[in-house]
């Protein structure tokens, strides 16, 4: 036997507990880990693993189990008689708590990240292995349909907002067409990367750049934060009209009559209507003319009624027509739905003609026509980025030609250098997210922000990538048969639900304080949350891995597959 004992930093004892000594290299049983102190982890790296056992003696570990107390993390792991393994339990199993406080967590998660245009994989990750005991793999499976189950909503949620300044949606498709492809192409880089490269490089890298992310994210959200106390808001018009709202959170207040008109938020002195609200007022007919400051005078001060009646009217179909030619974008832009449509398509075509272990594809993993299809998908991918920048390019310049002034502050100006930085940055946020397990999001977001976005156009631009890796990611886990189904689709749902309330109420809340730093905010506390709890779940795989002797340098990701 052995005796551990742990002392704090003045020397009082806080912690002791007896082992058996190892033989050899050998094992803690399930029932002995659970005996030692909570603070004590001198055998933290010294367990059999989820799927193994520690046979009578602690020699060494076996993959064959007779009863489920002899699981790791029982009962969230019970002895399948059919295979003789330790397994995860089905869903709403014994103890079905933890199945809903792990779908209560990620519901609030998924508001909060998708509100500020991430997914939250890097705290969905440690927290199913955390409270429902899933291994490494089988953890980074399932957090993609919570992301997919949020953005999808997410989704519906941003097709329908328009953007603060009313003329065109707050989905900036342009920038769309120009990130998402190269998110995706750099995402199938990093699914090959993932089974290379060794944890421990992985993890540095996971760090070192999402602390970096964080660091920026925080000093753009002070920047804006003092911006808005000196009463320079933007992305918020200050005479929006709430009409116009289609925020969940403002409808059922105003159906209970709880909500004012936010006339704290009209300005007396500001100029009109915007052309959103201008045009709808005059398609309704339901326009008013000052006739004290709008009609000539003679010098007595005398109406000119003979210049007035020689002037046409304006009919229905003519006031119709102006308000279409106030620079207004329409909801659903076709085209670009449909090239956002076709990237979708091509990966998750590639996706299902390369297979996997649960579903075959028509060709063999690592084969010649493998990599064929592969390349070919990434082709297509690149040419549609390209050619979205050279669309995007191309309208920038007829602008700057014809001397037309930007329509909002927050537009991006489309240039060479611009489109190259931004596409060289979604490949790089791609891979590190198939690498690591994040959304890209984390990435992307900070980058946006710098580029001038206003958080509410980013958030939604970069949740609506988020839908395209997220779906097709989850895709590719239910084919290779590494995601459960049963909890796939119960926590896809919570997340769901998650994020629709979510940018909902952080929707409200920005509108009502006139504080679009509540997205930064957010956004820098989430990334943030996640080094944190990333870092201390890597640390410990890397540990485990040098004690259990596994090789830490680079592996060949075919022999891997």
């Amino acid at each position: 036997m052995q005796v551990v004992v742990v002392h704090d930093s003045s020397g009082g004892r806080v912690a002791c507990a007896a082992f058996r000594t190892h033989h050899g290299g050998g094992c803690y049983s399930e029932e002995e880990w659970r005996r030692q102190a909570w603070l004590n982890f001198s055998g933290a790296f010294q367990r059999c693993g989820p799927s193994a056992v520690c046979v009578a003696g602690h020699e060494s570990c076996q993959d064959a189990c007779s009863a489920d107390v002899q699981c790791e993390q029982f009962p969230l792991r019970l002895c399948s008689p059919e295979i003789g393994q330790c397994v995860h339990k089905p869903l709403f199993g014994n103890p079905a708590g933890a199945d809903f406080a792990a779908a209560f967590l990620f519901f609030l998660i998924s508001g909060l990240a998708l509100s500020a245009g991430i997914g939250g994989g890097g705290l969905y990750v440690p927290l199913l292995m955390i409270i429902l005991g899933f291994q490494v793999h089988e953890a980074t499976a399932i957090s993609q349909p919570c992301l997919a189950g949020g953005a999808a909503s997410a989704l519906v949620y941003n097709l329908r907002q328009r953007h603060p300044s009313g003329r065109k949606p707050m989905i900036d498709y342009d920038l769309v067409l120009i990130m998402g492809p190269n998110l995706l192409v750099g995402a199938m880089v990093g699914s090959f990367l993932n089974f290379s490269l060794p944890s421990w490089l992985i993890l540095v890298m996971l760090v070192a750049i999402l602390c970096h992310s964080a660091f920026k994210t925080f000093k753009k959200a002070v920047e804006t934060l003092r911006k808005e106390r000196a009463g320079e808001v933007r992305g918020l018009k200050p005479n929006s009209d709430a009409r116009l709202s289609k925020n969940p959170i403002e409808r059922c207040l105003k159906l209970l009559g709880l909500s004012k008109r936010y006339a704290e938020f009209e300005d007396p002195g500001g100029p009109a209507a915007p052309p959103s609200v201008v045009g709808r007022e005059l398609d309704a007919g339901q326009i008013k003319l000052e006739l004290q400051n709008s009609v000539d005078k003679d010098p007595e001060g005398q109406i000119l009624e003979q210049k007035m009646a020689r002037e046409p009217s304006l009919d229905t179909a003519q006031v119709s027509q102006t308000s279409q030619n106030v620079g207004q974008e329409p909801q659903y832009p076709r085209g670009k739905l449909i090239g956002f449509l076709l990237m979708w398509v091509v990966l998750v075509c590639s996706i299902f003609f390369r297979g996997g272990h649960a579903t075959p594809g028509i060709v063999a993993v690592c084969s010649s026509m493998y990599w064929v299809i592969a390349l070919a998908t990434a082709a297509q991918l690149v040419i549609l980025s390209i050619s979205s920048s050279a669309n995007a390019m191309r309208m920038e310049a007829e602008r700057v030609h014809a001397g037309r002034p930007a329509q909002d502050e927050d537009a991006i100006q489309w240039t060479f250098r611009t489109a190259v930085s931004v596409s060289v940055w979604s490949l790089f946020a791609g891979m590190l997210a198939a690498l690591c397990g994040i959304g890209g999001g984390m990435i992307m977001g900070p980058k946006l922000l710098d580029l001038g976005c206003l958080p509410q156009v980013q958030s939604a631009t970069t949740a609506t990538t988020l839908f395209v890796m997220s779906t097709s990611t989850t895709i590719a886990f239910l084919v290779q048969g590494t995601a459960p189904i049963d909890y796939s689709l119960f926590l896809g749902l919570a997340t769901a639900m998650g994020a629709v309330v979510g940018k909902a109420v952080i929707g409200w809340v920005v509108k009502r304080t006139r504080r679009p730093s509540v997205i930064m905010f957010i956004l820098g506390g989430i990334i943030a949350t996640s080094v944190a709890v990333m870092s201390v779940t890597g640390f410990i795989d890397v540990v485990d891995d040098i004690i259990q002797g596994r090789d830490l340098g680079f592996r060949d990701p075919c022999i891997v597959a």
